[in-house]
């Protein structure tokens, strides 16, 4: 008999795991885009942007593609509990480990303090996006019924698309 879908899931988040996922759900946020399904497809592309800045911090932080990254190690990053990474650099903490913003300003803030900082057009094109992302993209879209409107959803994936599309330089 095949394994179900939940025992099919990697054993732990990792660089790895976050990329291919982001990749995955940005795929998946297409086919609702073109089904019309505005606000379905933002929820998924959300997700994909932050699994991208997760991927991009943690590969920056000296972890290896499979590396498992635990609860901990996303507490030990932007966490409000104990001195974060965030708290050290600065940086926004949160206990809402989906916050695109505070991942942002963390990866931006950790580069910084190892003098590996973004070019300039590359920092103000991420925090320029992550915002864009961030107006109209909150987890809890998923207990509301709205719709979003095509220039919504257009705003959206042209932000989550210049992440998805430069992830390798973040």
């Amino acid at each position: 008999m095949p394994r179900t879908l939940l025992q099919r899931l990697a054993a732990a988040n990792s660089i790895h795991e976050f990329t291919l996922a982001a990749l995955e759900r940005w795929r998946d946020a297409a086919d609702l885009i073109a089904a019309g399904r505005r606000t379905g497809a933002i929820y998924l592309m959300g997700y994909a942007a932050e699994m991208v800045l997760k991927a991009a911090y943690f590969r920056h932080l000296g972890f290896g593609d499979d590396q498992p990254i635990l609860f901990s190690d996303l507490a030990a990053a932007v966490g409000k509990k104990g001195i974060s990474q965030a708290t050290t650099l600065g940086s926004p903490v949160t206990n809402d480990y989906h916050d695109i913003g505070c991942w942002a300003a963390l990866l931006i803030a950790y580069r910084a303090s190892k003098l590996r900082p973004h070019p300039l057009p590359v920092r103000v094109a991420l925090s320029a996006n992550v915002v864009a992302i961030q107006s109209l993209w909150r987890v809890t879209l998923r207990y509301h019924r709205n719709r979003a409107s095509r220039a919504e959803a257009d705003r959206v994936r042209q932000a989550c698309a210049w992440l998805v599309r430069n992830r390798t330089e973040l």
